[in-house]
């Protein structure tokens, strides 16, 4: 600009050129300004908007210099004018080509307006063809300088990319190798730090790498190994290392290496037991088609462990932690070897020796585990547990047997008395109230005791009459507390044959039926028998239903015996309707056990139909228990029952809980007043009070009552002032055969 204006200053508008002159400068200084600040702020973000803002003043800047032509000269512009002219522009042109090139907006948005107008201007003053020639060769010349400083800008863009990307590149070169070589030495590292042994082959199965732990878990000398040597010879290295010559080295290398070789799943290992009886686990691991890793793992004190943690999982209860029956048993055998070797070095010793086999049972925890759940029973169980581990001296073994069983042994007493009181001291601290949740529970027990050496002599027998005296602690009506005596073993010899004598007698149709009348208290008519078992042994005679009946209900044998005598009653009741006699009740106990049983309801219907007999004739006796635990499924089949015509009747009423309050809701026919408050009735007032309550509320509920165990007319004679309905007993008439009851009846109504 200064040069132009020095050389033009005598021939145009001064204050033209002035005022151009400012123009310029300021759009040369908004020019600096941009390229200055983008570099302090972030250039990135407004990138698009500093360039059209860029653009745009550059742009201005190409106008300003296109217009210096029209600025008013004094004269006609002369040739050498005109060339200092188109000299300048050719300068400006290269000089914004090369400053411009950045950016091709850059380029054009200059050099466009600088072609167009300059080229405009010489040919609107052109006086001659050569002004013509020159007019538009200005504007070819700025077009040209366009395209040479567009390609420009592309070639230094490229240049710079590249020089970026080489330099990335070589950024990523050098951070590749950095960690190639800490990944070996990571690796390697690795390898050294593993405790198991490890070993990386090629792709040729040859060794490159192995830790310091492949060599000491076989210790293997320094140098034995050595890389590049194959698997097949490592591992026939290995095998005469440890082996030391005593197999066949090439047959069992052979038969390792094709095991390591073959396709497995992760958690089958090959096991390779060494010479000095260490186990090693072993695993090929692919880390790519070119390199495997071989891993050896000593797993001896693994395994060791593992056999421990099996062996107490086997011999402790997992509730309690304590010893379990196993531990039980091995304890009280290693006792009594104790004190057998003690008498045999010391014969003095033997009159001392005394041991206690103390079985605990918790009474209620299985109503604590219906009412209250798992959870509760399993705190309750816990708790007791802690009590006795508590209250018991270290040297006595306690044991969870069962979910609620405890064994105990003790040898710090001297005699039974001794074990007696400390059973007392331990129930009273176990009968202590438990706090469950907001409930607070008191456990009752039960004790059975045997002792060594006055019970038994051996192991198993001990814990066998421990058991004995257990059960029957558990037993009603005895004590929570049983000290074994050999008479209870007598007891159970006896029971376990009379079991046997019932199974084979029932093969051998040896039990018979019983027949007992019922009577109209008023009118002493025969309204019904029942049937009653009777068991007629052929070696042992007649043996009592109080001693069998038991048994049978114990074992549930009652159910096959209920099957085989109920069609048989059906059929009875029937035959006496056939041969003219008064429609009678065939009256029949069925056992709680029937309740459980599929298709109950289905086996009484095919008895009365089977027999010809209809429903309302045959009489089903029920006990309480069966009333008071109204579940769903006895509900129903009462119903159903009922529905059928069959008739229900509750045997010996009182004697159980309370059940006055179901008797309105479920469909009972009759009360059975229990024969122990007939006997006493006479002499009893409240025996008598309880009978005269019993009948007053059946017939509140429209039921029938009737009395069993009578055996005089007193009796007979007090029931009928009290307006009782039915009576059977001895008075009226034994239990006796079908042929019998039929002659009895015969009479009584001829």
């Amino acid at each position: 600009m200064a040069i132009y204006l020095w050389a033009f200053h005598g021939e145009f508008n001064a204050g033209l050129q002035y005022l151009w002159l400012m123009v310029m400068v300021v759009l040369y200084a908004a020019r600096l300004f941009m390229i200055t600040v983008p570099k302090r702020e972030n250039f990135e973000d407004n990138a698009k908007k500093w360039l059209y803002l860029y653009a745009g003043v550059t742009f201005a800047m190409g106008i300003g210099w296109g217009m210096m032509t029209y600025i008013p000269a004094d004269g006609v512009v002369a040739d050498s004018t005109n060339m200092v002219i188109v000299t300048m522009l050719l300068a400006l042109c290269c000089i914004s080509a090369i400053s411009s090139s950045a950016h091709p907006y850059m380029i054009w948005t200059f050099m466009t307006p600088i072609a167009i107008l300059s080229s405009t201007n010489l040919l609107n003053a052109a006086t001659n063809q050569f002004d013509m020639v020159l007019g538009i060769g200005v504007f070819v010349f700025c077009i040209f300088a366009g395209f040479v400083g567009h390609n420009l800008s592309n070639t230094l863009v490229d240049a710079l990319y590249l020089q970026k990307r080489n330099s990335v590149l070589m950024d990523d070169v050098v951070e590749i190798a950095r960690q190639n070589q800490k990944s070996y030495e990571g690796f390697q590292l690795l390898l050294d730090n593993l405790g198991a042994g490890a070993a990386m082959f090629d792709k040729d199965k040859k060794l490159m790498s192995w830790n310091k732990s492949f060599e000491n878990i076989f210790n293997l000398p320094a140098g034995i190994i050595q890389r590049g040597m194959t698997l097949k010879e490592l591992i026939r290295r290995i095998i005469k290392q440890s082996w030391q010559n005593n197999i066949d080295i090439d047959h069992a290398a052979e038969t390792h290496l094709k095991e390591i070789l073959e396709d497995r799943s992760e958690d089958n290992l090959v096991k390779l037991v060494m010479a000095d009886g260490r186990n090693l686990y072993s695993k090929v691991m692919k880390i790519s088609d070119d390199q495997m890793v071989l891993n050896y793992t000593d797993v001896t004190s693994l395994e060791q462990a593992r056999t421990e943690d099996i062996i107490h999982v086997l011999q402790h209860d997992s509730l309690t932690g304590l010893p379990n029956q196993v531990l039980h048993k091995k304890e009280v055998r290693k006792r009594i070897v104790d004190f057998r070797r003690a008498a045999t070095a010391n014969k003095s010793v033997k009159e001392t020796q005394f041991m206690a086999l103390i079985y605990l049972g918790l009474n209620s925890l299985n109503e604590i585990y219906e009412f209250l759940g798992l959870s509760a029973g399993d705190q309750v169980v816990t708790e007791i547990a802690k009590k006795c581990q508590n209250f018991l001296s270290g040297d006595v073994h306690l044991s969870h047997v069962a979910y609620d069983e405890f064994h105990i042994i003790t040898c710090n007493e001297n005699n039974v008395g001794e074990v007696l009181k400390l059973v007392n001291e331990l129930m009273e601290v176990l009968s202590e109230p438990i706090e469950v949740g907001e409930n607070s529970i008191t456990v009752t027990m039960s004790i059975g005791i045997s002792v060594y050496p006055e019970h038994a002599d051996k192991t198993d027998i001990l814990n066998r009459n421990a058991k004995i005296a257990f059960n029957k602690a558990k037993s009603p009506h005895t004590s929570n507390v049983v000290i074994y005596d050999h008479g209870m073993h007598s007891e159970i010899m006896e029971r376990s044959n009379i079991l046997f004598d019932i199974r084979e007698s029932m093969k051998k149709s040896e039990f018979l039926l019983h027949y007992q009348p019922q009577i109209d208290i008023e009118s002493r008519d025969v309204l019904g028998v029942e049937a009653l078992l009777r068991w007629e042994h052929p070696v042992k005679g007649s043996i009592s239903p109080g001693h069998f009946i038991p048994l049978v209900e114990h074992t549930k044998q009652i159910i096959p015996l209920t099957e085989q005598f109920l069609p048989e009653a059906c059929l009875q009741a029937k035959k006496w309707q056939d041969q003219g006699l008064p429609p009678l009740k065939m009256s029949v106990n069925i056992s709680p056990f029937h309740f459980y049983e599929m298709n109950f309801s289905a086996f009484v219907r095919e008895c009365f139909e089977g027999a010809g007999l209809e429903p309302e004739f045959l009489e089903l006796e029920i006990t309480e228990g069966v009333i008071m635990n109204q579940t769903e499924e006895i509900i129903k089949i009462l119903q159903e029952l009922s529905e059928m015509g069959v008739q229900l009747s509750i045997d010996d009423f009182g004697t159980g809980y309370s059940s006055l309050a179901y008797l309105r809701s479920l469909p009972v026919d009759k009360l059975k007043i229990d024969q122990a408050f007939i006997k006493d009735m006479c002499a009893d007032n409240n025996s008598r009070s309880l009978v005269e309550a019993v009948i007053r509320m059946g017939h509140s509920f429209n039921l029938d009552v009737i009395a069993e165990g009578v055996e005089t007319e007193e009796q007979l004679l007090d029931l009928q002032k009290m307006r009782c309905d039915q009576a059977q007993g001895f008075y009226i008439r034994k239990p006796a055969s079908s042929d019998e009851i039929t002659s009895w009846i015969k009479q009584h109504y001829a």
